[in-house]
């Protein structure tokens, strides 16, 4: 037989609709955290993430510095995403939500 045989592994059974997980989750607190951690909410990607007590210390301190919080990057003709995120140690996606730019 060809196409349109009725071969066992051919055939699909669904024995679920729906959704496959709930979301009654999403309205609960979290969890409390691990002795010496804490939670912390990335502003841009909205997730949240268990860090040290002693790590949000260093960031409150870097956050007061009067250095720019931002680099100045000219991009060149040979230059590409890729590389860019390499040079600063930065993921792409993150370039693109500091930026503000898709593609």
């Amino acid at each position: 037989m060809a196409e349109g045989g009725v071969y066992p592994w051919k055939i699909q059974k669904v024995e679920r609709f729906g959704p496959s997980c709930t979301y009654s989750n999403l309205t609960k607190p979290l969890p409390p955290p691990p002795k010496g951690m804490i939670w912390d909410k990335d502003v841009d990607t909205k997730e949240w993430k268990l860090i040290n007590e002693k790590q949000d210390e260093k960031e409150e301190e870097r956050e007061e510095s009067t250095e720019p919080s931002y680099i100045k990057h000219k991009v060149l003709p040979t230059d590409t995403l890729t590389g860019i995120c390499l040079k600063y140690k930065i993921s792409a996606v993150k370039v693109r939500q500091i930026n503000r730019f898709s593609g």
